[in-house]
């Protein structure tokens, strides 16, 4: 599975050369959507060319031991990256 916040800082201008101005990541943990974040602000800053990445917070759930869990494991997630990533003010 290839994550955007990981991708080389050589694909970004081609992105942003071929007309993409924004992408979405589809999933990833906090560690990879602080990583994205920062280069969003790189990237409005002028430091780097880049598309602004749109983040669906939270990791993948891939199999869980009944649905209980599943629905446990989302809300912790909802929870966890919200209160993380968009303080109130």
């Amino acid at each position: 599975m290839v994550f955007l916040a990981d991708a080389p800082a050589t694909y970004w201008p081609m992105l942003i050369a071929n007309g993409v101005t924004g992408v979405r990541e589809m999933g990833g943990s906090s560690q990879r959507i602080d990583r994205a974040r920062r280069l969003n602000d790189a990237s409005a800053a002028g430091r780097v060319d880049a598309p602004e990445i749109v983040l669906i917070p939270g990791n993948i759930i891939s199999s869980t031991a009944s649905p209980r869990e599943a629905i446990q494991t989302a809300k912790k997630q909802v929870t966890v990256n919200f209160n993380a990533r968009w303080p109130r003010r």
